[in-house]
């Protein structure tokens, strides 16, 4: 039965093959590694990781629907493979089908738990629903496990982030440091936090605001009028 699962499995794998391998072009770096791929594959087809690099490879090269096979096969050799869980996840994703990515992104999670890039796709995932605080909480801690997640080069999208100024902040609150200093190049923002509306009467947050203002006013006006009041005393002393 086995031996049965494994030869479905390559041969519609050889059917698929045949359907991008005619836009190959030997010579250009990337299709020379599918290339190289295929034949790999042909020697060993049970080896999952095969089949997940083919799948990335596909995937950069815009066949989804080969890269989506690839993945899965990669994922039936073995379940445990988090890389094909995570890649299926993106390119669910880069199809719009945002609640089977959410879905294949916790599956990735589950076999290498606080994987940074998982967290962070998990964490647009609740902003693009709105869901901001959720958003924040799987992004702070994407930065607790790897700073590079804020390096296009590492996470491309985290050039698309509308929420990184609160992220930051948290961040701040949370581990009492400013070491994401020395990627924002600028000091940490103030928190800024999504709070229901308060129940307490509005007079007793102006009383609050307004004594240390009034205090400061005291303080601005002694400075003020003390000069003056020392020149009035002195043309009193001098006469008319």
């Amino acid at each position: 039965m086995k031996k049965l699962l494994f030869f479905l499995i390559f041969f519609n794998f050889t059917i698929y093959a045949a359907v991008y391998e005619k836009y190959l072009v030997k010579g250009n770096p990337k299709d020379d590694e599918i290339l190289k791929l295929l034949e790999l594959i042909k020697e060993s087809p049970k080896v999952s990781e095969y089949h997940n690099n083919l799948g990335v490879l596909l995937m950069e090269k815009k066949f989804p629907k080969d890269a989506l096979k690839e993945f899965k096969t990669a994922i039936k050799l073995d379940k445990k493979n988090y890389r094909a869980w995570y890649n299926l996840g993106t390119l669910y994703e880069a199809m719009g089908k945002n609640f089977k990515a959410y879905r294949t992104f916790k599956k990735a999670l589950k076999y290498k738990r606080g994987d940074d890039l998982t967290l962070y796709h998990i964490g647009m995932f609740w902003e693009s629903l709105g869901w901001k605080n959720k958003a924040i909480k799987y992004y702070v801690k994407a930065l607790s496990i790897n700073q590079e997640i804020l390096k296009p080069s590492y996470n491309p999208p985290i050039i698309y982030n509308k929420i990184l100024p609160q992220v930051f902040a948290e961040y701040y609150e949370k581990y009492k440091t400013a070491s994401l200093q020395t990627y924002t190049k600028q000091p940490m923002p103030e928190i800024k936090k999504e709070e229901k509306p308060s129940k307490e009467v509005p007079g007793k947050e102006i009383k609050e605001i307004e004594k240390p203002a009034e205090i400061k006013d005291l303080k601005r006006k002694e400075n003020i009028i003390f000069p003056k009041e020392e020149q009035k005393k002195e043309e009193e002393k001098q006469g008319p």
